[in-house]
C-alpha cells in the first residue's frame, strides 16, 4: 500500500483562497455573488493556491464529480498555479429525505469517502477535508492511501516498480527490512514504512532474517516531513535526504539529532521533543540534509544492548533446559524406597 506525502510546490504566496464552484453550479453567481473567474484573474497576478468547494446540493452525488471539477478548472489556471479541492465529510443528510443516490449512511464513510479522496487526488494538486472531527476514525487512517491516486505500483520478481509525481510512503509487512533502488541506495525501516521520493523507481526487497542474532537494531529514522521529499538514503547512524519547501520545513526523527548538515554546512537548530519523536525546523527552499542520529558510542550501546539481551535470553533458555534435563535424570535414575 502506498500513501501520499504531497506538499504544495511553488506558490509565490503561502496563501490558500477558497471559492465556491459557480462553474458547476451557475446559480451561485446570481444568488450569492460568487464569480470564481474573477478570483482566477487575481491568482494570475498573485499566484496563490486556489481551493474550490462544491455546494451542499452536490455532496450526495457521485464522488467522481471531483474529477470533472478538476477538468473544468485546470484549463483556466495559469502555468505554475495550483488547484486544491475542498471535500466536506460530515453528517448533513436527513434520514427522512432520500438523496440522489441510494446512500446508506448519514455521513460519507467507507468506500464513498475513499472515492471522494481518490477522485480529488486525480484532479488537483492537493485537497482539504472538512472536518477532522466528523470523519469516521476507521476512515481517517486509510485516506492517505486513497490520496496516492496518481502513483502507479507494479509488482516485479523480487520487488516493485513505482511511478509517482510526488513523494509517498510505501507500507509493507515488518518482515521487510529494506528496499534497494536501481542506483544501489538503501531505504530501510524497522516499522514497515518506507519513504519513496518522486520519480520512477525499481525497488528490490530485502527481508529481515528470522534466525536468532541475525537482525541487529536499526538506527534512527526519518518519521515525517512537511515539505516535499525529493530523495532519501538511510544508514545505521544517519539519514541523508533532500527536500523542497516554500514555507519552513518541519522534520521529525526517531532520535534526537546529534548533528545536522544543511548543504554541507553544520547547523544547530534546537530539536523539539514530542511523543516518541524529535522535530527540527529547517529553512524554506531546496536543500540537502545529513542528520546524524547516532554517535559511535550510542550506536555501540544499542548494539551492545541488542547482543546482551540475546545472550541473557540464550543463557536463560540454556539454564532452564539444563535444569529440566537434570531433574528428569534424577527422577528416572532414583531407586524406589523399600516398603516397611
Amino acid at each position: 500500500m502506498i500513501r501520499d506525502l504531497r506538499q504544495q510546490e511553488k506558490p509565490h504566496l503561502d496563501v490558500i483562497v477558497t471559492a465556491m464552484d459557480n462553474l458547476g453550479s451557475p446559480d451561485l453567481r446570481p444568488n450569492h455573488g460568487v464569480d470564481v473567474k474573477r478570483i482566477i484573474d487575481l491568482q494570475r497576478r498573485f499566484n496563490f493556491t486556489l481551493q474550490v468547494e462544491d455546494p451542499e446540493s452536490e455532496w450526495s452525488k457521485d464522488p467522481r464529480r471531483y474529477q470533472q471539477m478538476g477538468q473544468r478548472y485546470r484549463p483556466l489556471l495559469g502555468p505554475g498555479t495550483r488547484l486544491m479541492l475542498d471535500l466536506n465529510i460530515l453528517e448533513f443528510r436527513d434520514e427522512k429525505k432520500p438523496t440522489v443516490l441510494p446512500l446508506p449512511t448519514l455521513v460519507q464513510t467507507g468506500i464513498e469517502s475513499y472515492q471522494m479522496v481518490h477522485a480529488a487526488a486525480f484532479a488537483a494538486d492537493g485537497l482539504a477535508i472538512y472536518s477532522e472531527s466528523s470523519i469516521r476514525p476507521q476512515d481517517l487512517r486509510m485516506m492517505g492511501f486513497a490520496a496516492a491516486a496518481q502513483a502507479v505500483l507494479r509488482h516485479i520478481p523480487g520487488g516493485w516498480t513505482i511511478e509517482t509525481p510526488f513523494p509517498v510512503v510505501m507500507q509493507l509487512p515488518q518482515d521487510y527490512s529494506a528496499l534497494r533502488t536501481e542506483t544501489g541506495e538503501l531505504i530501510s525501516s524497522d516499522r514497515g514504512m518506507f519513504f519513496i521520493p518522486p520519480g520512477a523507481h525499481t525497488l528490490l526487497a530485502e527481508f529481515r532474517s528470522a534466525a536468532p542474532f541475525a537482525s541487529p537494531p536499526i538506527g534512527g529514522r526519518l518519521l515525517s516531513i512537511s515539505g516535499e521529499l525529493t530523495g532519501i538514503t538511510t544508514s545505521s547512524r544517519s539519514v541523508t535526504f533532500s527536500y523542497r519547501s516554500d514555507p519552513r520545513c518541519l522534520v521529525s526523527f526517531t532520535h534526537r539529532p546529534f548533528a545536522l548538515f544543511l548543504d554541507g554546512k553544520e547547523v544547530g537548530p534546537e530539536a523539539l521533543a514530542g511523543y516518541r519523536r524529535f522535530s527540527v525546523v529547517l529553512p524554506p527552499g531546496e536543500h540537502r540534509v545529513i542528520a546524524v542520529l547516532e554517535t559511535t558510542v550510542s550506536y555501540g550501546v544499542d548494539i551492545t544492548s541488542f547482543w546482551s539481551s540475546w545472550i541473557i535470553v540464550a543463557f536463560g533458555m540454556t539454564s532452564g533446559a539444563a535444569l529440566l534435563t537434570f531433574y528428569a535424570a534424577v527422577r528416572i535414575s532414583r531407586r524406589p524406597e523399600p516398603k516397611a
